[in-house]
């Protein structure tokens, strides 16, 4: 039944928009990262380029992609109540809520997929030298997606909770934007926002340096609350 209910969700999410706009963080991370070459000659072009390119991207870009994200899996039920047909269907609300978050992530993944692939055709195309370093830019890549979890339950409950499509939006860019500033002082680590980008700015930097041993319990702990707090209410929710 659940992959009925995901595959319901899959179909109707519109593509053409989606697929419109995912490139387009990884493709300005990857111009941001290009035009910061020349500030560390001598070092890995390849390192240089996912360094520079993945401040922009993991402070502004992802963040607001993925609030978009939830938007999107939500907008199909807040337009003409599309609530109260989704939920007299024979499944669950536990499921409806879990395919839509699965999507929800599973774009993510897409992204970050879309980031590695961009900087190795990138570097590939201009000759970048030497193998690329797959196993650290990509476990750095993957750790921002798990580090999005949390982010993908927060903003999906957000975008349920409220019918007007722009009103998440807003507050997903207004907590977005303190996100460099917060990443660098000790409140860095609790912030949804900024969980990302201290998992995927390179280890040795020195924007880097307040991330602490429990950071990932606390990622742990984040995603139980925001994940367990927006099924429950999904639950609990009146949708007349």
């Amino acid at each position: 039944m659940f992959l009925r209910v995901f595959k319901a969700e899959w179909m109707k999410v519109r593509w053409s928009i989606i697929l419109g706009i995912i490139w387009i963080a990884p493709a300005l991370a990857i111009f941001a990262g290009l035009s910061g070459l020349d500030m560390f000659p001598g070092s890995s072009k390849w390192l240089t380029v996912y360094l520079m390119g993945v401040i922009q991207y993991t402070t502004l870009f992802l963040p607001i992609l993925v609030g978009i994200f939830a938007a999107f899996v939500c907008r199909y039920e807040h337009v003409g109540g599309g609530w109260k047909l989704t939920l007299a269907l024979p499944a669950s609300r536990t499921q409806v809520f879990l395919a839509k978050y699965l999507l929800v992530i599973l774009l993510a993944a897409g992204v970050q997929l879309l980031l590695l692939l961009g900087i190795w055709l990138t570097g590939t195309l201009l000759d970048f030298g030497g193998s690329f370093p797959w196993k650290e830019i990509g476990a750095k890549i993957f750790f921002g997606w798990v580090m999005l979890l949390p982010l993908a339950a927060l903003q999906l409950w957000v975008s349920y909770l409220w019918k007007n499509f722009a009103a998440p939006l807003a507050l997903n860019v207004i907590f977005t934007i303190p996100t460099i500033l917060v990443a660098q002082s000790s409140l860095g680590s609790y912030y949804p926002w900024a969980q990302p980008f201290l998992a995927m700015i390179p280890s040795g930097q020195e924007l880097a340096q307040n991330v602490p041993d429990l950071m990932y319990s606390m990622i742990i702990g984040s995603w139980i609350l925001f994940f367990c707090g927006g099924l429950i209410m999904f639950n609990r929710r009146d949708w007349t």
